[in-house]
């Protein structure tokens, strides 16, 4: 594994190596690369699940890799509960908050309300934690935009998803087609939450957010999570069903390696000069028949057949102000955005049997 590595004009950091670092959500597909990634660029990092028993994994790996000094998982079983965070931030100098309802629920009850609770919750107990000088918040794509094929319009740090908004709290049924609409808005809601604490509060810590779209790479937990766009990528290649359906139903939009999103939460908690900003983690449009492309010729000998691409498909045209990113990315070592073609690779790697030249390439 590469260590992440930081150009000496970047010497000046917010946040010293070795400080401690809470990153909630960490047994995620996200989360447990944000932790890894902070990790491999020298910082200590306490993460929380709501379930130890299903994420001890979490802490076998990161041990195995850094000692058992360097990473802890704590658990905090509901979020959205007063006070959840107040032990947990304990001695932390900075946050990366993570974790978010991700049921798909139709219902926005069960789904907005929570996530943004839980963001207010952790924003509570860093304004009362003396220690904390950095909070970054992993936000989404959708939070700035709707996906709208062949249609040209471009995104940049003043742009809202406000629109869903009030598709998700249309009054009932709640019918499945709405889940991802729902999801959406809780995205929305709850990045207005954190630039409107900024705005009444105050903060003694500075206020990032990064806006990832559809992550893809390697799976550090033992399985594909489910509900996840790792999990939905390998399903197809491996030809799931109900994954293939799924992503041959997918809005074209752009897609990002997953450690590339994470290096961005590591530049945005790291660097001085990164203060209220919104990272696009936008590396390049994709569809179906793009994803598709990529899996034949990762694996072109496959252990199955893969399913046709879609003729004539429709593409994401829109344009993203994502130069801040790829500058960060640059300062951190890195030459710009992971091609689509080895993140695919790393993400169904194991099935097929490229483990080997994805560790290379990490």
């Amino acid at each position: 594994m590469a260590e992440t590595k930081v150009n000496d004009a970047a010497a000046d950091l917010a946040i010293p190596i070795h400080s401690l670092v809470l990153v909630t959500g960490t047994s995620g597909f996200l989360g447990s690369h944000i932790a890894d990634q902070l990790l491999l660029a020298g910082y200590r990092v306490r993460g929380t699940t709501r379930d130890l028993s299903r994420s001890s994994w979490v802490a076998k790996l990161f041990h195995e890799r850094y000692g058992k000094d360097a990473f802890e998982l704590r658990v905090v079983p509901e979020m959205a509960a007063e006070g959840a965070f107040d032990r947990v931030i304990e001695g932390c100098d900075a946050v990366v908050h993570v974790a978010a309802t991700t049921t798909y629920a139709a219902d926005p009850n069960t789904v907005i309300r929570p996530t943004v609770n839980g963001l207010q919750n952790v924003l509570s107990a860093a304004s009362r934690t003396p220690s904390i000088r950095r909070f970054v918040l992993t936000s989404s794509s959708t939070a700035a935009r709707q996906p709208a094929p062949n249609k040209e319009f471009h995104v940049d740090s003043s742009s809202w998803n406000d629109a869903i908004i009030e598709k998700a709290w249309a009054p009932p049924p709640y019918e499945a087609s709405r889940s991802r609409v729902v999801y959406g808005a809780s995205k929305v809601e709850e990045e207005h939450a954190l630039w409107t604490f900024v705005d009444q509060h105050h903060p003694n810590f500075v206020v990032n957010a990064v806006l990832p779209n559809f992550n893809i790479g390697e799976i550090l937990s033992p399985s594909p999570p489910k509900s996840s766009s790792s999990g939905w990528v390998r399903g197809l290649y491996e030809g799931d069903k109900a994954d293939t359906e799924y992503m041959r139903s997918f809005t074209p939009q752009y897609m990002v390696d997953v450690k590339d999103t994470a290096r961005l939460h590591v530049a945005a908690l790291m660097f001085e000069d990164v203060r209220g900003e919104r990272l696009f983690a936008f590396a390049e449009p994709f569809n179906y028949k793009k994803l598709i492309s990529c899996m034949s010729k990762v694996a072109p000998n496959g252990r199955h057949e893969l399913p046709d691409g879609i003729e004539d498909a429709a593409e994401d045209v829109s344009t993203v102000a994502n130069g801040r990113s790829v500058e960060l990315l640059r300062r951190l070592g890195r030459q710009g955005w992971t091609p689509m073609e080895q993140s695919v690779e790393e993400n169904v790697g194991v099935a097929s049997g490229r483990s080997a030249l994805q560790s290379q390439r990490s």
